[in-house]
């Protein structure tokens, strides 16, 4: 399991978001990586210093770019899912198409709250 970060912009105090190898690696090749721009920062964390690479979540740019990729993911992948579902699939192939898009409505559901400030992707 890999890691998606989100700082809150009250306390920077993080919230962690646990997705598959595979769900990472999907998120970079739509762009999850290359679509916003990334700074090191430093952020005061239970009264710790700490140099992050995030990128500020900003409803008109950032977060919107985010929010926009990841729907785009989920929709293809629930096209995909439906297709297949013609075609008599196992219920282990199911479980699997449906954990990638778990993956992702979790994303969007936290990247839509409004609480966070910054989010990294490393």
């Amino acid at each position: 399991m890999l890691e998606l970060t989100f700082y809150k912009k009250e306390n920077n105090e993080p919230e962690i978001i646990k997705v598959s190898e595979e769900c990472y690696e999907k998120l970079a090749k739509i762009g999850f990586a290359k679509e916003v721009e990334y700074k090191k920062i430093e952020l005061l964390i239970e009264d710790e210093k700490y140099k992050i690479n995030v990128t500020s979540l900003n409803k008109n740019k950032n977060k919107k770019i985010l929010l926009s990729l990841i729907e785009k993911e989920r929709h293809k992948e629930l096209k995909k899912t439906f297709k297949k579902i013609d075609n008599n699939p196992t219920i282990k192939e199911i479980r699997e198409k449906c954990q990638y898009i778990k993956e992702l409505t979790t994303i969007y559901e936290t990247l839509s709250l409004d609480i966070y400030q910054y989010f990294s992707y490393e």
